[in-house]
């Protein structure tokens, strides 16, 4: 349909730039369209945890930015400040947090902005704010009267800190020209002063009427505005709620829309299929005129109708990888240029964001052994169930996961993962299986029925294209290499039948270590060995995966620890508890690699040792 905004080459340099303002100069110099989320705090615990797990989601669509809103008055302060925080964190998106003039006085503005700058935030979005239900609009004491004077503070007390944006409104403000209060030019006006006092973008309130929304681009530009202008779509999800969203906004509504819709308002999917299409034809039109260089969505907090129509607009492929790299970068300084990290992390990395935090600096083009030498100890409310053993989670645990009272039972838990039978896994953060155990699928559940019981698998590659959609990363035209490896838990008689068999094959080396022993190797290595690497034009070699022995040791603490918390949400006398600390106990967890990554395959070796 038209170049899309997800060229990893572009995003790998747009990670290093923080500012939305140079992210979307950097789109427009390279002719590439993009597009946004918004979101917004969530009113309990369970929501916020339920919002970055969406955002998770989505963020692999890679939009350039995302945006989080501020309740009146500072009402989510301590809120939006933690989930734009945690985003740009957790799931490496810059993130644009709001700030409005409602009951906020210049004092508050000030620590807001002063802490948003702590926090790694480098995006605000300055707005006037709606006044608490019932209530007439006016300014706090010490307070702003308008965005602009929002804006001017921000420019005074930070200069070019921060990128900010300000809201349009290509119908008018509805307690400004649509109350009769103002001229429509007025509004432009005061538009043009809100840009020339320092905002850097605007984002328009939401519309359905393209021509309407074009013509107020187009008296922008008249008037001189020259900033990039990003049209807000609200995407039509249900009947009552898009009536009450244009009623409270004063939308105009065509009628073709208008009419389309009252004949299927008490069917929801029809609504939400409706809203879907209308939404990619809206966003088609704009992006054809040229005069937009991409789509901002509010997304009220979902997610299915908003990816439909990010999907619907060819902005993702579905063919090619647009990764910059086989993890989420976190966007927040000083680690947004990292780019190595050891592979044992690869599906808990909060745990492993968690655990490196107070860092002073990331590795960017190699692991060095100094690195790994200040693991700070694995977070309890990472291991499971926010380390909560209430009689409620120890239920859902066990409805979950079943009686893991024998061996053969704690195999079958990890063979209905490998199997797809069962989503959640005690040693990987998202649900679903991870992508590269599906290439290995039978091998894995192969291994479990063998009584070793793999945590975390990666394929040989030699040479793939870096446009693979399973084992592809990094810029364009590409090449990626990944030596075999797999990562399991063994009872000792087998550890030594591997480490014996292992002898017929060079180029395979094990680490294994108990909770109670020292490590024990074959083939020793005694400092970081690279598992995967990228090869692309006019770059230096990427290496974003390693083996590191300092860096397993800690990993260990973190992987036995997990058997611990999961016997204890079982009762301390039950059999299942007592089983599974048996393997914390016995058990070894083993890290085999082979470092041929032509033709190597470790599960020969697994087959040896059966045979011997």
């Amino acid at each position: 349909m038209h170049e899309t905004a997800t060229d990893s080459n572009m995003d790998v340099n747009l990670r290093e730039v923080p500012r939305v303002c140079d992210k979307i100069a950097q789109k427009e110099k390279e002719g590439k369209t993009f597009f946004s989320f918004e979101y917004f705090p969530p009113k309990t615990e369970a929501g916020v945890e339920n919002l970055h797990a969406r955002i998770d989601r989505m963020a692999s669509l890679e939009p350039l930015f995302c945006d989080i809103t501020w309740g009146a008055g500072g009402s989510t302060a301590t809120l939006t400040m933690d989930i734009a925080t945690n985003i740009q964190k957790y799931q490496g998106l810059d993130c644009m947090m709001h700030l409005t003039c409602t009951n906020m006085p210049a004092g508050v503005a000030k620590e807001a902005l002063k802490e948003s700058k702590e926090k790694g935030i480098h995006n605000i979005l300055a707005l006037r704010g709606d006044p608490p239900a019932g209530e007439e609009w006016k300014a706090a004491v010490d307070g702003f009267e308008h965005a602009i004077d929002l804006v001017k503070f921000i420019r005074q007390q930070y200069g070019d800190y921060f990128s900010i944006t300000v809201a349009g409104y290509p119908e008018g403000h509805p307690d400004g020209f649509l109350a009769g209060k103002i001229s429509y030019e007025e509004e432009l006006a005061n538009l043009k002063a809100k840009v020339e006092a320092g905002a850097d973008v605007i984002i328009t309130q939401m519309f359905f009427d393209v021509d309407l929304f074009l013509g107020f681009v187009k008296k922008c530009r008249d008037a001189g505005i020259k900033v990039p202008i990003l049209p807000g779509i609200l995407p039509l999800m249900n009947y009552n709620g898009f009536k009450r969203m244009t009623g409270f906004c004063k939308t105009a509504v065509p009628s073709e829309l208008s009419e389309a819709l009252e004949k299927v308002k008490d069917d929801d999917a029809a609504v939400k299929d409706l809203g879907i299409r209308y939404g990619i034809d809206m966003c088609t039109k704009i992006l054809k005129s040229g005069l937009c260089p991409g789509i901002h969505f509010y997304t009220l907090n979902t997610e299915n109708t908003v990816m439909a129509m990010v999907d619907g607009l060819g902005f993702v492929s579905s063919t090619e990888a647009i990764r910059s790299l086989p993890f989420r970068q976190s966007t927040l300084d000083p680690r947004r240029n990292e780019r190595v990290r050891p592979i044992y992390w690869a599906n808990r990395f909060k745990s492993y964001l968690y655990r490196t935090t107070n860092w002073e600096k990331y590795p960017e083009i190699q692991w060095t052994n100094g690195t790994a030498r200040m693991f700070s100890d694995p977070p309890k409310e990472n291991i499971l169930n926010n380390g909560d053993v209430t009689p409620e989670a120890a239920k859902k645990l066990l409805e979950h996961y079943g009686e893991l009272d024998s061996i053969a039972a704690v195999q079958a838990m990890f063979a209905k993962y490998y199997s797809k039978e069962r989503a959640n896994f005690p040693w990987c953060e998202k649900d679903g299986l991870y992508e590269q155990a599906s290439l290995m699928k039978s091998q894995l559940l192969w291994m479990c029925k063998l009584g070793l019981l793999p945590i975390n698998a990666q394929a040989r590659a030699n040479g793939v294209p870096s446009s693979d959609p399973v084992l592809g990363w990094g810029a364009k035209k590409g090449l990626v290499y990944q030596k075999a490896y797999v990562e399991f838990f063994a009872p000792k008689d087998q550890l030594d039948a591997l480490i014996e068999s292992a002898k017929e094959y060079p180029t395979v080396t094990i680490s294994a270590l108990s909770s109670k022993t020292d490590m024990v190797m074959s083939n020793t290595m005694d400092s970081a060995t690279t598992v995967t690497w990228g090869i692309f034009p006019n770059q230096e070699i990427l290496q974003p995966w390693v083996l590191d022995p300092v860096s397993f040791k800690a990993w260990s603490d973190e992987a036995f620890g997990i058997w611990r918390s999961l016997a204890s949400h079982y009762g301390l006398d039950s059999n299942s508890s007592k089983t599974i600390n048996r393997i914390a106990d016995t058990y070894y967890l083993v890290s085999m690699l082979d470092n041929d990554y032509a033709q190597g395959d470790v599960f020969k070796v697994i087959s040896q040792s059966i045979r011997n």
